[in-house]
């Protein structure tokens, strides 16, 4: 038997709705599939014919130029003789020159047809998967460091909330990407309200752009599609940020997000809208231990919050970037601030070397939200609340499938899979990870805390690390090596 299920699909400059058959049916442990896309038929001939064409056009222009040194010896250099094979040496290069760009836009359509990516989901009910990672795993130098590897998540689809009429009350927001400079990186978080019929009202949005902040209000416009129905697709057109979005509901809770202006003049950002819970906030919303992870310009971070629930964080974070492994963790306390709409801002206290700067926080829940750093690694990430402990080894038990969390610039090792363990301390893996291979074992062993705090081993690659644990269902990994840094969420 065979089941098509839709599924939306976020990751590096992706956003949209697509089938995958079957991924998991009848099915008690996490599923793992590869997707090829071959080049079209012709490509690569194409380019051996333009290569041949390449060459006559040089053979052609290495005889026009000894003709040229007769007829200047002959008739003059300023001759009509001269002078016309002159005008058919620049002919000759003009037609090469194209032919040398056809060329390349054939081996840039080849390498990109052939690119592969890798799934691996989850979170079964009645035997359907309801979530996934995805990850692009071919080598990462046949697109180049501005592009080419991309992580994100799939989730399974609602259809009956494929309408305007339920996308009704507040939503807080995150979008991650890079302007349209190659290398910078951008992220809004913020928050709004819907009526059900397309009008954003009290929008708000703080802006992270390579360290610069900017506070926005906005309003705007959700409008239907002719896919709507069938995929879930809708169009965003905010008044006071200077994008433009399509939409991919997933239910009333979830939506993805990617800006569709052009890269050249406005860059590109991507991510996911959530309904809010728990309204109207204040700071007693945030109170007891979450669990926080973020990612940067190739920077990453991970740690537990403590929340007073009047006004002061106590933080215990891990921060690795390109260069350093900050010893860790890092402790210090910030004072807090929420408004009604989610937003909280951070500020003052002892803010640790390596920790990223007072992060901006917008709520979906008590104890549970969106989160974006001040400063120049533009960190982003999510925050929710710990629960199961106290931890152990046996914490660690069943299975389980994991993805990277999605970099948004540059980040040139990313990994999906799934894996299994029997509560010892052991985690067996079957890994998809770009520039090495797919379907790899590995063996990750890890020592758990009794505040979720462990310590993995990848004897493979010898990579330090840290676990957070979320709840005996998702816990977090973080990779420390320099230049390569990433994050990586496990869950059931």
């Amino acid at each position: 038997m065979s089941f098509r299920w839709n599924h939306a699909v976020i990751a590096l400059a992706l956003a949209g709705a697509t089938a995958f058959a079957p991924l998991a049916v009848n099915a008690r442990t996490p599923r793992q599939t590869t997707e090829r896309r071959q080049a079209p038929p012709g490509t690569r001939k194409d380019i051996r014919q333009d290569t041949r064409q390449i060459k006559r056009k040089n053979r052609d222009i290495r005889q026009d130029k000894r003709q040229l040194r007769a007829a200047r010896a002959r008739y003059g250099a300023r001759s009509p003789q001269a002078k016309a094979v002159h005008r058919d040496i620049h002919q000759d290069k003009r037609s090469r020159n194209q032919v040398r760009r056809d060329r390349k836009r054939d081996v840039r359509i080849h390498h990109r047809r052939v690119a592969s990516r890798a799934l691996a989901v989850g979170s079964l009910e009645n035997s359907v998967a309801t979530r996934g990672s995805l990850i692009e795993f071919d080598p990462i130098e046949w697109w180049g460091p501005t592009g080419g590897s991309g992580s994100g998540f799939l989730f399974l689809q609602n259809p009956n909330t494929f309408s305007l009429a339920r996308f009704n009350g507040p939503y807080a927001f995150l979008f991650a990407g890079q302007t349209q400079q190659t290398g910078t990186r951008l992220a809004l978080a913020g928050a709004y309200a819907a009526d059900g019929n397309g009008n954003v009202t009290n929008g708000q949005a703080d802006t992270n752009t390579d360290g610069e902040m900017s506070t926005q209000t906005f309003t705007g416009t959700i409008s239907t599609t002719a896919n709507t129905a069938s995929f879930g697709r809708v169009t965003y057109t905010p008044v006071g940020i200077p994008f433009h979005f399509v939409y991919y509901i997933v239910t009333d809770e979830r939506t993805l997000a990617m800006s569709t202006d052009p890269e050249a003049t406005s860059g590109l950002v991507a991510g996911e809208v959530l309904a809010q819970r728990s309204m109207p906030y204040s700071a007693a919303s945030l109170k007891g231990t979450s669990v926080g992870y973020g990612v940067g310009k190739l920077t990453i971070s991970a740690g537990l919050w403590t929340f007073d629930g009047s006004a002061t964080a106590i933080y215990s974070l891990v921060r690795s970037d390109a260069q350093n492994i900050y010893p860790g963790p890092q402790t210090g306390s910030l004072s807090y601030t929420a408004t009604a709409n989610g937003r909280v801002t951070t500020a003052g206290g002892s803010v640790a070397p390596g920790v990223p700067g007072a992060p901006i926080f917008y709520l979906v829940d008590a104890n549970k939200g969106f989160l974006m750093s001040t400063d120049e690694s533009v960190s982003t990430g999510f925050f929710e609340p710990q629960t199961g402990g106290p931890f152990s080894n046996a914490s660690l038990s069943g299975n389980y499938f994991f993805g990277t969390v999605p970099p948004a610039v540059y980040g040139p090792t990313m990994a999906s899979g799934s894996g299994t363990s029997a509560g010892d301390g052991t985690l067996n893996l079957t890994v998809d990870q770009n520039e090495l291979s797919y379907g790899r074992s590995e063996v990750l062993s890890v020592t758990i805390g009794p505040d979720g705090f462990g310590a993995p081993q990848e004897p493979s690659l010898d990579v330090p690390g840290l676990v957070f644990m979320i709840s005996p269902r998702k816990f977090v990994v973080m990779l420390n090596a320099p230049g390569w840094p990433m994050i990586t969420i496990f869950q059931q």
